[in-house]
This record gives C-alpha cells, sequence and structure tokens, in this order.
C-alpha cells in the first residue's frame, strides 16, 4: 500500500477536480470510494470532509453497475 500524502489540498489556485462515487468501504459506507477524473483513486470519508488518494484494494466494494460505460453498435441492440 502507497503512503498517503495527505487530503487532497483545495483552494483558488488549484483546478476543479471531478470524481465519480464508484464504491465505498466494506462495513462503513460512511467512506467512498471516489475515482478522480484525474483517474486517480480516493477515499472521501464524509464525517471529516476530506479525501485521500489511495489505491483500492479488497476492503473496497464497488458498484460496477453504475461506472460500467459500455457503447453498443446498433446490430447488437434487439
Amino acid at each position: 500500500m502507497k503512503r498517503d500524502p495527505g487530503p487532497v489540498p483545495y483552494g483558488p489556485h488549484l483546478d476543479n477536480i471531478d470524481f465519480q462515487v464508484i464504491g465505498e468501504l466494506r462495513g462503513n459506507p460512511q467512506h467512498l470510494l471516489l475515482q478522480g477524473g484525474d483517474g486517480l483513486f480516493y477515499s472521501y470519508d464524509i464525517a471529516v470532509g476530506e479525501i485521500h488518494q489511495l489505491e483500492p484494494d479488497d476492503s473496497w466494494t464497488v458498484d460496477l453497475l453504475d461506472t460500467a460505460h459500455q457503447r453498443a453498435d446498433e446490430e447488437q441492440v434487439a
């Protein structure tokens, strides 16, 4: 596991980062698993309001139905 670099900084000098909620911590749904527009993964502690970069492991539940983006050709659609 990589060392946590600390909370993601916010402020007027930084560009906005878009996040998509893709899962939650098993046993504690108050910790959300996010994927940033930068392609990296983050944990969001709702109670504290902090976002930390991380590499997800099997302690996270990922909601594949909401996060899967698929494209179908017209021939594939019944």
